[in-house]
Formats: structure tokens, sequence, C-alpha cells
């Protein structure tokens, strides 16, 4: 397993390459870093471009509290969602926005107060989609949006029951490819 970034210790705000950080807002990025980690290293394989992302979040979330009249009520949550956003931004430039649809969706099925479980769960399924072809991603993609095969196959210039089939062995390949 890839070693764990630490999160540094800071007694007082500081200017980052981002910009100007608050040590309040810095606190709270610690605290919600490590399942930040494990969503970059999940997402991305890579801690250290969660870490640079989380202190870009931190700059960000400074800035925001500054600009605000209104105060940040929960600023846990919401500096773990600025980071879901920046780290959905730069899932996208790496895969040169293909993809976007599943990557919203295992980005918003993956939230801040899930239990372990939950969260588990969502996990798996954002890994199994960035597994699927592209063909069988835009599948799952309809699928979820409510489509029945019989209005996908006009689309695909397939018939429904040919679509049906080949989704299921593509689903069945995926399952004992994350089984083993």
């Amino acid at each position: 397993m890839e070693p764990r970034q630490r999160w540094p210790e800071l007694t007082a705000s500081y200017h980052d390459e981002f910009g100007p950080i608050d040590v309040e807002v810095y606190r709270v990025a610690g605290e919600v870093w490590p399942q930040a980690e494990k969503l970059s290293s999940r997402l991305l394989g890579d801690g250290p471009a969660g870490l640079r992302l989380m202190l870009k979040t931190a700059a960000a979330v400074t800035q925001r509290r500054k600009d605000e009249s209104q105060p940040i009520s929960d600023l846990n949550g919401y500096v773990f969602i600025s980071f879901r956003r920046l780290l959905l931004g730069v899932m996208r430039q790496e895969t040169n926005h293909r993809d976007t649809e599943s990557q919203l969706l295992a980005l918003d099925i993956v939230g801040l107060r899930d239990n372990e479980e939950d969260l588990q769960r969502k996990i798996l399924i954002q890994e199994t989609v960035r597994e699927m072809d592209a063909w069988t991603r835009r599948v799952f993609q309809w699928l979820c949006l409510g489509y029945k095969f019989e209005e996908m196959a006009p689309h695909l210039n397939m018939k429904a029951n040919v679509i049906r089939s080949r989704y299921s062995k593509q689903m069945q390949t995926l399952r004992r490819k994350s089984s083993s």
C-alpha cells in the first residue's frame, strides 16, 4: 500500500502558492484530510496530488470566508465538498473530459457523512465504472438514468436482447475481475 501522506503541522496562518490560508481552515482541512486522502488515492492513485489539492482547497475556502458576508455553518462539510469538486476537475483533465457523467456519479455518491459500509460500497461502484469499457459505461449510465434496453436499441443500432446479453456478460466479467 502507498505510504500515507501526513498533514503538516501549522500554528499560524500563512501564504501558500494557492494564496493565503487561515489557520482555522487549515486545521479543519487536516481533520478532513484522512478521508480525502483515501478518496484521492482511490480515484487518482496519487496521495501527494491529493495533498496538493487539499492545500488548494484550504486556500480557496479561506478566500471564500473572507469574501462572503454569511459565515460557513459547517466548515468540515464545506472543505470536503470543495475538495471533491477540485478532485473532479483533476479527473476531468486527466481523461480529457471523457466519462464526465460517470465521474460525477462516482463523486456524488461518496459523501462526507456516510458510514464505512456505505462508503466502501460507493467506492466499489466508482471503481467498477472506471474498469468498464466505453460501450458498457454508456449502457450503465443510461440504465442509471432510467432508460430501458428497448429505448437504447435505436441509439446503439442493436436489438434490445443483444444489448441486454452483452451488458450482462460484461458485468459478469467485471464481477469476476473484482472478486479475484
